[in-house]
């Protein structure tokens, strides 16, 4: 169980009832390369866009994945 001090937690509002918020990973892939890898994932597009955009730059191929709903698993 991971417990969190009061002034280090935050909630934010779940996609589906028990599961994740809704968030953008940013995946990124060598041109040589098939698989995607995660880089990293964020709760603001923008955010996630700006990430992108440095991977590019650095001469990846990087693309945003928005997860809207998520199921839950029990």
């Amino acid at each position: 169980m991971i417990t969190a001090s009061p002034d280090t937690r935050r909630y934010v509002a779940v996609s589906t009832p028990g599961g994740p918020a809704r968030h953008f990973r940013v995946q990124f892939r060598r041109p040589s390369e098939l698989d995607w890898r995660l880089c990293a994932s964020f709760q603001v597009l923008e955010a996630a866009r700006d990430r992108e955009a440095q991977l590019r730059h650095e001469g990846f191929q990087a693309r945003v994945v928005e997860f809207r709903i998520c199921p839950a698993t029990m």
